[in-house]
């Protein structure tokens, strides 16, 4: 009797599909399935080195894949974080929070409450901003004044904790990737 194998084809989760199957086969082939023009065979020790492999591949797939969305969120926070900041205080309080957005995306329990205490704190600095002064010395004076300086502080702080976020989920790539060679 011939048993039929299904064998996903391309834009169907091959990975995933044809990962399943080949394992299985493995499964099948080593523990000592027979068919009628093949003998059982036993498993062999090497076979269970290879089951755990299997597993530990699988595990770090999985870390991969959790991986890639705070990635994802990385790149995108590091593209918004070049751009110039917004003239306009409506584009700039939508900036930050497309900031706040992505920071909770990517690592919420480090950036998250600092993207949030930065864009409670932006209000005083965008007023400040917007604001005409008639001397240098009256705008450094508000500045310091308003709490224009405690936001300036917060964004500054947040560029370098997304910047460290970045390298540590970088470093978490290269160790995923090292532990599967």
């Amino acid at each position: 009797m011939k048993t039929k194998v299904r064998i996903p084809f391309f834009g169907q989760g091959l990975f995933s599909s044809l990962s399943k199957w080949l394992v299985a086969a493995g499964l099948v082939v080593a523990l000592g399935a027979a068919s009628p023009e093949q003998p059982p065979t036993q498993a062999t020790p090497s076979f269970f080195a290879q089951a755990g492999d299997t597993e530990r591949l699988r595990n770090a797939l999985n870390q991969l894949r959790n991986l890639a969305g705070q990635l994802e969120a990385d790149r995108l926070l590091l593209a918004e974080l070049r751009k110039d900041f917004p003239d306009d205080m409506d584009e700039a309080q939508a900036y930050l929070e497309r900031l706040k957005e992505l920071a909770l995306k990517s690592d919420p329990a480090r950036l998250g409450p600092l993207a949030t205490r930065m864009v409670e704190k932006s209000s005083p600095y965008l007023k400040w901003r917007d604001k005409e002064y008639t001397t240098a010395e009256e705008a450094a004076r508000e500045y310091a004044r308003s709490g224009a300086r405690e936001f300036q502080n917060l964004f500054n702080q947040f560029n370098n904790a997304v910047l460290q976020t970045v390298v540590t989920h970088i470093d978490a790539l290269l160790s995923q990737l090292e532990s599967v060679r």
